[in-house]
C-alpha cells in the first residue's frame, strides 16, 4: 500500500513540474515583462538568439538533445530593441543613433563603426550621445568605417574625436568637403581619405603633426595650406591630385616622402616658412 502511494506522489510531483516547465513563459512574467529567473529556456529547444547576445542564463547551453516542453515551437530574440532614447541597442557594446553605428571601447567612450541606411549626406557626428542617465563621448572612428560610401557629401566631426582610423573614407567619391573645428587631431593616417576624388576643401587641425602614406591621394585640391605645427608629410600623400596648383608649408616642417606630390601635373610652387626641405617629386 505505502509503494502504491509512493509512486502516485511521484508521478503527481512529475505532473507538476512538467505543467510548470511546459506552461508559456509569459505566465510567469511580472508587469515589466520578465520571468524572474535565468534558467527559464533550460530544458527548451529551438531557442535561436541573434547577434551578441552574451548569456540568457547559466543553463541555458546544456546539450540535451530531448525537450521536455514540446509545446515550446521556438523563442527568438530581438537583433535589437528601441529605448525611449531614440537609440537602438545592437549587443552589449554596440548601438545604433542617427544614422551612425558605436562600439563602446571604454567606460563611456564610443567609437564611430559604422552607419545605417539614413545616414544623411551632409554627416555631423555628435560629440556626445545621452541615453537616460548615461553621456557617451565619441572619441574615434574606425578603420574604414566609410569606405567606398557614394552617399557621403560633407562631414563635420567634432573636437572631441581625438583619433580617425586607416582607410576610414577611402574612395568616398562624393565627399567634398571635411570639416574638424577645434580639432585635437595629431595625425592623419595612411589612406584615410584616399581615393575621394571630390573633395576639394579639408579643415587641417592646428595641432595636425604627421599626414600618413597616401592620405589624400587622389583628391582634387588646388591650393593647400598645411598648418604650421605639421612636422612629417609621408610617400605619396598628395599624389595624383591633378588640379593642385599650389602647396605652403609651416615653419615646423621635417620631413616629406617619396613622391608626396607624384603626378600633380598643374603644381607650380610650394612655399615652406621654414628651413627648405628636399624631396622627390616622383
Amino acid at each position: 500500500m505505502f509503494e502504491r502511494l509512493g509512486h502516485r506522489a511521484l508521478s503527481v510531483c512529475l505532473s507538476v513540474i512538467l505543467i510548470f516547465l511546459c506552461a508559456p513563459l509569459s505566465a510567469f512574467a511580472d508587469e515589466s515583462g520578465s520571468t524572474g529567473t535565468d534558467d527559464s529556456f533550460a530544458a527548451s529547444t529551438d531557442v535561436a538568439s541573434q547577434n551578441e547576445v552574451v548569456a540568457l542564463g547559466e543553463f541555458v547551453a546544456l546539450d540535451e538533445t530531448v525537450s521536455l516542453c514540446d509545446t515550446v515551437a521556438s523563442l527568438s530574440i530581438a537583433e535589437a530593441f528601441t529605448p525611449p532614447s531614440g537609440l537602438v541597442y545592437l549587443g552589449s557594446t554596440r548601438f545604433s543613433y542617427g544614422g551612425l553605428k558605436y562600439l563602446i571601447t571604454s567606460g563611456t567612450d564610443v567609437q564611430v563603426c559604422g552607419y545605417t541606411a539614413d545616414m544623411p549626406a551632409e554627416l555631423e557626428i555628435p560629440s556626445q550621445i545621452i541615453d537616460g542617465a548615461t553621456t557617451y563621448s565619441v572619441t574615434s572612428i574606425g578603420n574604414s568605417v566609410f569606405t567606398n560610401n557614394q552617399a557621403l557629401v560633407s562631414i563635420r566631426i567634432p573636437a572631441s574625436v581625438t583619433g580617425i582610423g586607416y582607410d576610414a573614407f577611402m574612395d568616398c567619391r562624393s565627399l567634398t568637403k571635411v570639416e574638424l573645428p577645434d580639432s585635437a587631431i595629431t595625425q592623419i593616417r595612411q589612406f584615410t581619405f584616399s581615393g575621394c576624388t571630390s573633395l576639394s576643401y579639408f579643415d587641417f587641425p592646428t595641432q595636425l603633426e604627421s599626414i600618413g602614406a597616401n592620405a589624400f591621394r587622389s583628391t582634387a585640391f588646388e591650393t593647400l595650406v598645411l598648418p604650421d605645427s605639421l612636422t612629417l608629410l609621408g610617400s605619396s600623400a598628395f599624389a595624383q591630385n591633378p588640379k593642385l596648383s599650389s602647396v605652403m608649408f609651416g615653419t615646423t616642417l621635417t620631413g616629406i616622402g617619396q613622391s608626396a606630390f607624384d603626378q600633380c601635373p598643374s603644381l607650380a610652387s610650394i612655399v615652406f616658412s621654414g628651413p627648405r626641405i628636399a624631396y622627390d617629386f616622383g
